[in-house]
């Protein structure tokens, strides 16, 4: 037998089901989200940082600087965010963009870091 390596689960499915019968609150949730992922990518130009294109709610942000250190001093304050080291990106990470006050928070906090040079 084969089976794919990210196999849907029942929960996922009926929710699919769902929120593709209530289509208006779902382009409702899809402009949020872009709203909040270009505002989000305008701050991450402001501090300088580079992103790959994205037209999801997650980013591949390059730091300009080790990833690893980063990644652990955000662990540290609680936000979790991916060291994408292991792809070829030793200087990125990937973040899933979350609510307005977690990204503000994860903005602070990358601003934080990057100001003491970690």
């Amino acid at each position: 037998k084969v089976r794919p390596g990210y196999e849907t689960n029942f929960v996922a499915v009926r929710m699919a089901e769902a929120l593709l019968a209530e289509e208006a609150s779902m382009w409702q949730s899809v402009e949020r989200l872009n709203e909040g992922r270009d505002w989000f990518l305008g701050e991450m130009s402001a501090l300088g940082l580079r992103t790959a294109p994205s037209g999801g709610n997650f980013l591949l942000i390059h730091l300009g600087t080790p990833a690893n250190t980063v990644t652990a001093s955000l662990t540290e304050h609680g936000i979790l965010v991916r060291d994408l080291a292991s792809y070829g990106f030793p200087e990125a990470i990937r973040l899933t963009l979350g609510t307005p006050d977690q990204n503000t928070r994860f903005l602070e906090q990358i601003h934080a870091i990057l100001e003491d040079g970690q």
